[in-house]
């Protein structure tokens, strides 16, 4: 009689325990493994310990990491292009060793006397350089959209208004939702999904992040194509900790299904020609900044290639390394560090990411009947013309929208 064992649950294991602890890593990804050497074997390659096969799947927070993604830009543009990647890598204080790094070829910055030599590696004070364009050119098409912003639609109120919908703007005759909102936003995907003046011009806007990541992951899954998955590295910060022991029991399952606003996901599927948008500052003169819009154009291990798709740096190249980053506000009693591309997939964003664009088209999915005033009107004001707007409620009225006020 067949026998079908299988781990209910996974003990904590302490990093202290060395390759029990990078094993114990590898089995929450290593699905159907029946031995150590498949647990250990990554893209068809077999690695001598579980430290470096954790390594290959970026769960740990190593400048190797940084010294691969220049090898791997390497083959893929010119000198100044790595520089820049360099220079990135530096300024965001993530690198442990940066003259180790600067020196992956057995030479130092110091050998080349035109580059100037860097005396700290300090992160400047880069703050945003993106300002927020809020338009109103829409007050004809939309004639209470300046009491939605100023919140005084439906006045006075219990806390709760409704807000009517035009009909010719919604999408009201569906069976699937996400198929139609898609379908509405990205007509002929399929033979537009490297069009960047097809994706620069529309994207879909939602009210919260579970529902963008279910969006997007649809879109990614319709699309033809290699898909590459990355997991990032995450861990606490000890220097915020107050009580170190306290937070030992923290498994790496619970601190990668950790998720908030500004932070990039765990895990993060690409293709190429997919949109993507940057979630930190990385080289403002260039116009990579918070909330930059770009296209992957080329996907590494531990690099990416992108072009950008908005403002007024279209069409520059640039590379994307992993970096280490943690919220701007903690939800929770400690610090996380994410080590993970600094960006997020784009086909639908948060209606909060979504401010200063202008676009061509815009759908509007709205699953959820509460919202708040502010996020209808930076929604509503995203598109130059009323035509070019297409909302879907999936709720049983399909009229009306509900929000806080």
């Amino acid at each position: 009689m067949d026998h079908l064992y299988a781990l209910e649950i996974f003990i904590r294991v302490p990093p202290s325990t060395r390759e029990l602890y990078y094993l114990r890593m590898m089995l929450t990804v290593a699905k159907g493994s029946c031995n150590y050497d498949e647990i250990k074997t990554i893209a068809n390659h077999k690695y001598d310990t579980f430290r470096e096969a954790c390594f290959a799947m970026g769960f740990l927070n190593d400048d190797r990491d940084y010294i691969e993604g220049i090898k791997e830009a390497n083959g893929w543009g010119f000198g100044h292009f790595l520089r820049k990647l360099f220079a990135i890598m530096l300024i965001s204080d993530s690198i442990k060793r940066p003259k180790k790094t600067s020196s992956i070829k057995q030479r130092s910055l110091k050998n080349y006397p035109s580059l100037p030599y860097p005396s700290d590696y300090v992160t400047p004070d880069l703050g945003n350089r993106l300002i927020y364009d809020e338009r109103i050119i829409f007050i004809e098409l939309f004639g209470s959209l300046i009491d939605i912003g100023d919140g005084k639609i439906c006045e006075p109120s219990d806390g709760y208004v409704e807000v009517p919908i035009p009909y010719d703007i919604l999408i009201s005759n569906f069976e699937d939702p996400i198929d139609a909102i898609v379908q509405s936003t990205y007509p002929n995907l399929l033979d537009n999904h490297t069009n960047e003046e097809f994706l620069q011009q529309r994207a879909i806007l939602a009210s919260t992040i579970d529902v963008v990541d279910k969006l997007n992951e649809y879109v990614l899954q319709v699309l033809l194509g290699e898909e590459r998955e990355y997991l990032s590295s995450d861990c606490i910060d000890r220097s915020e900790a107050n009580i170190l022991e306290a937070f030992d029991i923290l498994t790496p399952e619970f601190l990668s299904s950790l998720t908030t606003f500004g932070l990039p996901n765990h895990k993060i599927k690409l293709k190429v020609g997919t949109p993507i948008i940057l979630l930190r500052n990385l080289d403002q003169p260039e116009g990579l900044c918070n909330g930059t819009r770009l296209i992957v154009t080329k996907l590494g291990n531990h690099v990416l290639q992108a072009k950008i798709i908005y403002g007024k740096h279209i069409g520059n190249l640039i590379y994307i390394p992993r970096l280490s980053m943690s919220p701007s506000q903690s939800l929770w009693p400690f610090m996380l560090i994410r080590h993970q591309f600094q960006i997020v997939v784009s086909y639908v964003m948060t209606i909060n990411k979504s401010q200063g664009l202008s676009l061509d088209y815009v759908g509007l999915y709205l699953p959820r009947l509460v919202f708040s005033h502010a996020q209808i009107f930076v929604a509503l004001s995203r598109v130059k013309s009323k035509r070019d707007l297409k909302i879907l409620i999936h709720d049983n009225d399909k009229i009306t929208t509900k929000h806080y006020n």
